[in-house]
């Protein structure tokens, strides 16, 4: 068991670890390494889902409705072990956007607080490091690259979570994505005003992260024929010798 508090030194030390965590693949591949990084990369997804199921099954008294996958980094999560796996366009983008913006969001204003099992700890700061891992490894080392109307694409996926979740939320009397009312812990929503207000402020605030994070491949979009292609051609920075065509 070890007591969290955010904000802490204990804090800190977690957020230099998921640093480490992101930062380590992508050292890899600058190295030469493309493959191994691949690999330190990859299982990671895989384990983090793994802990998913684990803590609903370790759900001890709290009833089972409570303690669903739900959440928005929960469902990112899976987004992008699928982005990983297959490197589908719409997965990546979905992932790219809501992993970097939500799960940065995520460590730094986490939800976790008192005397808890290790283990869950190193799993919310683990799980959320892996989707940052997994999606700044398909966008720096593979070259994948977000299409034009990505920011209507998914500003539209978010609706239909919200819509959703909440419509979940009102019938089995849960809180996921926090539609219903704000974390217990202090948050970005608390600077955001009262219910429903701080849930249209997150959608704005969503845009525009997603339309700042699409800004620097925007120039990629423009030139580039093919819709549907995600990777860039041409020389890499990593691998050598590697053309992806339309």
């Amino acid at each position: 068991m070890e007591v969290f508090v955010p904000w802490t030194p204990a804090h800190f030390r977690w957020l230099a670890i998921s640093a480490l965590f992101v930062g380590l693949p992508l050292l890899v591949a600058r190295c030469g390494s493309p493959r191994l990084a691949q690999w330190i990369v990859g299982p990671r997804p895989v384990g983090s889902a793994s802990g998913a199921i684990i803590l609903v099954t370790e759900r001890g008294t709290t009833e089972w409705v409570h303690v669903l996958p739900l959440h928005l980094c929960d469902l990112v999560l899976v987004v992008a072990l699928v982005a990983f796996l297959s490197r589908h366009p719409l997965a990546f983008e979905l992932a790219y956007c809501f992993g970097i913006a939500g799960s940065t969001q995520a460590v730094l204003t986490p939800d976790i607080a008192g005397q808890l099992p290790l283990w869950r700890i190193a799993y919310f700061f683990g799980a959320h490091a892996a989707v940052i891992a997994a999606v700044l490894y398909l966008a720096v080392v593979e070259r994948l690259r977000p299409r034009p109307g990505t920011v209507r694409r998914v500003m539209a996926v978010l609706a239909l979570y919200a819509v959703a979740i909440g419509s979940f939320n009102a019938l089995a009397g849960t809180n996921y994505g926090y539609l219903c009312h704000k974390p217990q812990q202090p948050s970005l929503l608390d600077y955001l005003g009262p219910w429903p207000w701080y849930i249209l402020a997150v959608g704005l605030i969503a845009a525009l992260c997603c339309w700042l994070l699409v800004l620097p491949f925007r120039r990629h979009q423009t030139h580039h024929s093919c819709p549907t292609a995600v990777v860039v051609t041409g020389a890499h920075p990593y691998r050598r010798h590697r053309r992806h065509s339309c």
